[in-house]
């Protein structure tokens, strides 16, 4: 994602330059919407299924992008920094409709910047194939694949597969 980032900074840097671009680019709406409108063109023309303003009821993300292994959900701003774009990812939840789909989650935050017109910073923060979880206070969490249960050391998991079993043996899921 890195590399694709540094091309798509260099592609919007290399665009033309337009009299009066600027100005018809000041309305920062406007220009979220530009670089909305390029990415989707971008994406497309690569045969990559990505939608634009995607809606749930907790809001509509900038974009999302699906591929085969990985859906991305990239939030776009010319106001904030990249981490606290990222962070609206989070706070408005557009990541959520995706978390049982069983592909990996990838968020992207991406600034702009309204005085070069260019990609000014991104942050990636990537969710690995469900393991979307909140512990109660046993700290030990079930869902529906699996069961992750924490423990003592920081940052680390115990992530159990279910086992069905039969009287012809068994198998994980």
């Amino acid at each position: 994602l890195v590399l694709a980032m540094r091309e798509m900074q260099t592609y919007f840097a290399g665009l033309p330059y337009i009299e009066g671009f600027k100005q018809k680019m000041g309305d920062i709406t406007k220009a979220e919407g530009f670089y909305e409108w390029t990415f989707y063109l971008i994406f497309s023309m690569l045969n990559i299924y990505v939608r634009t303003q995607v809606k749930s009821i907790r809001g509509k993300a900038d974009m999302v992008v699906w591929m085969p292994d990985t859906i991305y959900v990239f939030e776009l701003k010319g106001n904030k920094l990249a981490q606290e774009t990222l962070e609206q990812i989070d706070r408005k939840g557009y990541a959520i409709p995706y978390q049982t789909d069983g592909r990996n989650v990838v968020k992207v935050g991406i600034r702009f910047s309204m005085a070069s017109l260019s990609i000014e910073d991104w942050v990636v923060n990537k969710w690995t194939k469900s393991i979307w979880y909140s512990f109660n206070s046993f700290n030990k969490c079930s869902f529906l694949k699996m069961e992750v249960i924490k423990t003592n050391i920081d940052g680390l998991l115990i992530i159990e597969p279910r086992v069905f079993k039969d009287s012809r043996g068994y198998f994980f899921e």
